[in-house]
């Protein structure tokens, strides 16, 4: 015997995303939907087969913190190791290089930008800092992000 449940859900005006009654913001666009009308309120039925709770898959792009902070630290290590040497072409490559693997793969593993901010301005801006400036800018996002972490 199949056994149905009656939930309230609303869907948002700007994208028609479901989300949960108590949601401010919409999870697909970042409306904001705390002024949605009770008439985007709508019944949504489910049966016993939808009830199954199952863990969100994982993202393959999701990163460690620990593998991060280790990945931060070689890169930091080994640039500093070339400005001994007096290799100034091969230390500004391997700058260059760490900044590209701390932008594309370590950030990226990170951190999700928000959709109402995942602008071409904004995702743009923190990309080419983290590139350009990556000993601080890794550095500093790794400490906030350790703290968050922690806390």
């Amino acid at each position: 015997m199949e056994q149905t449940v009656q939930e309230m859900t609303k869907y948002c005006d700007q994208c028609g995303a479901v989300a949960r009654l108590q949601a401010r913001f919409c999870g697909g666009c970042g409306f904001d939907m705390s002024a949605m009308p009770q008439s985007a309120v709508q019944p949504l039925v489910l049966n016993d087969q939808s009830l199954s709770v199952e863990a969100p898959p994982a993202e393959s792009s999701s990163m460690d913190l620990g593998m991060a902070w280790m990945i931060y630290i070689v890169a930091l290590l080994l640039w500093i190791g070339t400005l001994v040497l007096p290799l100034g072409a091969i230390s500004a490559l391997i700058y260059l290089v760490s900044g590209f693997v701390m932008t594309r793969f370590v950030m990226r593993g990170l951190i999700e930008f928000h959709p109402v901010h995942n602008t071409i301005a904004n995702v743009f801006s923190a990309k080419i800092w983290m590139f350009l400036l990556w000993p601080i800018q890794m550095g500093i996002l790794l400490l906030k992000l350790s703290v968050n972490s922690a806390l």
